[in-house]
């Protein structure tokens, strides 16, 4: 029989364990199957053993390669809850300003676009247009977190200085 070095005994011992699924440590079960032997007993020494071969067989045991795909970062939604909050302030607001202008029979209007005198209808497409702008604004500035969120106090606090406008008394 031949003498092998410790070194080789102890590669030898652990390829052998690693690949039959028995190791050092019983973590290693579940992946030996992977593992291949690097060196075998006749190459652990020095000048004996055959030439080595390379092949490209594939490992049978091996599973498929998955390449998996990058998910797509998760962005806010546009109609969260504050968003419908505001919307929904402001478009008191716009009601506010469209009801009391309608009514507004003392002051002829000061908006070029509704005329001096303007119809109910005139009224009810103009500050619908308004509203469908401010959410249209709001939607162009959705990356822009803080002009999104400016867009309907400015609106609301405009729209509330036309009521208190219309609503004046007379001089």
């Amino acid at each position: 029989m031949k003498k092998r070095s410790l070194a080789a005994a102890l590669l030898l011992s652990l390829t052998t364990f690693t690949s039959n699924g028995f190791g050092i440590n019983r973590h290693f079960g579940p992946i030996a199957r992977y593992v291949t032997p690097i060196v075998t007993f006749d190459d652990a020494i020095p000048g004996t053993g055959t030439a080595p071969r390379f092949t490209m067989a594939p490992n049978p045991d091996a599973p498929p390669l998955v390449v998996p795909r990058a998910r797509r970062p998760k962005t806010a939604r546009f109609f969260d809850t504050s968003t419908k909050i505001e919307l929904a302030v402001s478009g008191a607001a716009l009601a506010a300003d469209a009801l009391t202008t309608a009514r507004n029979d003392m002051w002829p209007e000061q908006n070029p676009l509704l005329g001096r005198w303007p119809s109910n209808g005139r009224i009810a497409g103009y500050f619908a247009a308004s509203y469908a702008a401010e959410i249209g604004g709001m939607y162009l500035m959705r990356r822009h977190r803080w002009i999104k969120r400016a867009i309907p106090i400015a609106v609301t606090a405009v729209e509330l200085r036309y009521v208190f406008i219309n609503t004046r008394p007379a001089r």
